[in-house]
C-alpha cells in the first residue's frame, strides 16, 4: 500500500508539472504579466509536493528578459520533469532521502570530483571550472594534476577513476573533412577529446557526460543519449550543466550560479 500511495503521489506531481509547462508555452511573450502570475501559480502547486531547494530555483529565475524568463522556466520545468521520473528520491519532499541512497556500484564511491575533458580554448576550460566550483564540486583537469612519475595514460586513468561525472568540451580546434572532399571540411574537436568521450561513456555512462559545444563543430552522430549543450554567449548554459548534474543524482544546489 504504502509504494503504491508513493506512486501515484509521484504521477500526480508530474501531471501538475506537465499542465503548467503547457499552460508556459502557451502564454504570449507579449502578456508580460501573464509569466509572474504563472509563476506564482506554479510555486503554489508545488509548494509542498517538491523538494524545497527545487522551489528555491524556481523562485530564483528572474531576469529583465521576459523571453529569457520563459526559455529558463521551460528549461527548468522539462528537467524536473525528467529529475522526477528517473530520481524521486531527490526531488520529492520528505520522501526517500537521498542523503542515505547508495550511489550505484558503476560509478564508484560518491564524490565531487568532475573530470573536464578539453581541447585547446583554454578560456571556456577555465569558465567551466570555475561554473563547477561555484557549484561545490571539484574539477579535475589533467594537466593541472600531478604525474608521480606515471605516463600520460596511466594518469589518465588514475584521475578518471574518480570521476563521478565528466564535462566533455568540443571545441572548434582542428579541420576534418571525408577523403577528397575538401570543400565538406568543418570544424573538429581534437582527437584526444572524443577519444575521452568514449571512455567516459564506457565507464560513466551517458547520463553521466555532459558534452558542451562551440559554434559548428562537428558533432559525433554515434553517442545518442548524451546531453549537449551549447556554449552560448549569454552563459545559459551554466545554470543547464547543473540542472543535468542534479538529474544524475549529483548534489548541487543551482542559487549558487545566481
Amino acid at each position: 500500500m504504502f509504494c503504491k500511495a508513493r506512486y501515484m503521489e509521484r504521477e500526480e506531481i508530474i501531471a501538475i508539472v506537465n499542465r503548467q509547462l503547457e499552460l508556459l508555452r502557451n502564454i504570449k511573450t507579449s502578456y508580460t504579466e501573464r509569466i509572474p502570475q504563472w509563476k506564482t501559480r506554479t510555486i503554489r502547486l508545488l509548494s509542498g509536493n517538491i523538494d524545497e531547494k527545487e522551489i528555491g530555483i524556481l523562485n530564483a529565475i528572474n531576469t529583465d528578459s521576459v523571453v529569457t524568463d520563459k526559455e529558463l522556466y521551460d528549461d527548468y520545468m522539462v528537467g524536473l520533469l525528467i529529475g522526477l521520473r528517473e530520481f524521486p528520491s531527490a526531488y520529492i519532499h520528505d520522501k526517500i532521502q537521498a542523503s542515505t541512497a547508495k550511489p550505484s556500484s558503476r560509478y564508484g564511491p560518491m564524490s565531487k570530483k568532475v573530470f573536464i575533458v578539453h581541447g585547446h580554448d583554454d578560456a571556456i576550460k577555465v569558465d567551466v571550472a570555475r561554473t563547477l566550483e561555484k557549484l561545490g564540486l571539484e574539477p579535475v583537469i589533467l594537466h593541472e594534476q600531478p604525474s608521480k612519475g606515471k605516463t600520460i595514460i596511466e594518469k589518465f586513468e588514475e584521475h578518471a577513476s574518480l570521476a563521478q561525472y565528466a564535462v566533455v568540451l568540443l571545441t572548434p580546434d582542428d579541420i576534418g573533412y571525408p577523403k577528397n572532399k575538401e570543400s565538406e571540411k568543418r570544424p573538429r574537436a581534437r582527437q584526444n577529446v572524443i577519444l575521452e568521450l568514449g571512455y567516459f561513456a564506457g565507464r560513466l555512462g551517458r547520463e553521466h557526460i555532459c558534452v558542451l559545444y562551440k559554434g559548428d563543430v562537428e558533432v559525433p552522430s554515434d553517442y545518442i543519449g548524451v546531453v549537449y549543450i551549447p556554449l552560448d554567449d549569454s552563459g545559459a548554459w551554466r545554470f543547464k550543466i547543473g540542472k543535468e548534474l542534479k538529474i544524475a543524482g549529483i548534489p548541487v544546489d543551482l542559487n549558487k550560479l545566481s
